[in-house]
């Protein structure tokens, strides 16, 4: 299947999914408040929880990135900054053209000249898609695609190979303006 089709038939098969499912009847729960319970110690009263390694949310807890709604200046991305490489140029600067949300208008915007990191983003991110496009297809809609490693790995390089070009010609037009 080639790359151009598969992203409108992942969003037709997101639609027919969303129009045949139904809703569930409607469940019945009965509480016999005049019958006694299990039996609790007077000596339990309350809750105490202790959040251990930010456990509660599952991962990164959000408290920890300094600055995330990027608010803390309206000049600067104040306590971010970009790591030092050795090749490549890439800058940053606070988005207020593209807002998220009425709720975020700031965001961060990250300009990368780096040819081997364009290569690399561009490889990780068709793969993403080719990804969810086949557990769609295989879980949800109940396709029998096969998977096909040297398949995939050759789109990914092809597509990453045209994504560098396409970007150097993107930085010509951008410096032209």
């Amino acid at each position: 299947m080639s790359y151009c089709l598969s992203f409108p038939i992942t969003v037709a098969a997101f639609l027919c999914i969303s129009l045949t499912l139904r809703a569930q009847e409607p469940v019945r729960v009965t509480l016999h408040l005049e019958e006694p319970g299990a039996a609790v110690s007077p000596g339990l009263y309350g809750l105490m929880t202790e959040e251990i390694n930010f456990s509660y949310e599952g991962g990164l807890y959000g408290e920890l990135i300094r600055n995330r709604s990027f608010k803390d200046s309206a000049k600067v991305a104040a306590f971010w900054s970009l790591m030092p490489g050795t090749s490549g140029k890439a800058t940053m600067s606070l988005d207020k053209q593209n807002p998220v949300s009425p709720a975020l208008p700031v965001s961060l915007r990250l300009d990368v000249e780096n040819a081997g990191a364009r290569f690399l983003l561009t490889i990780f991110f068709y793969a993403v898609h080719e990804v969810v496009y086949f557990l769609i297809a295989r879980g949800l809609v109940g396709s029998h695609m096969a998977w096909s490693w040297p398949h995939e790995l050759i789109s990914g390089l092809a597509n990453a190979v045209l994504g560098v070009f396409v970007f150097m010609l993107l930085d010509r037009a951008k410096q032209r303006t």
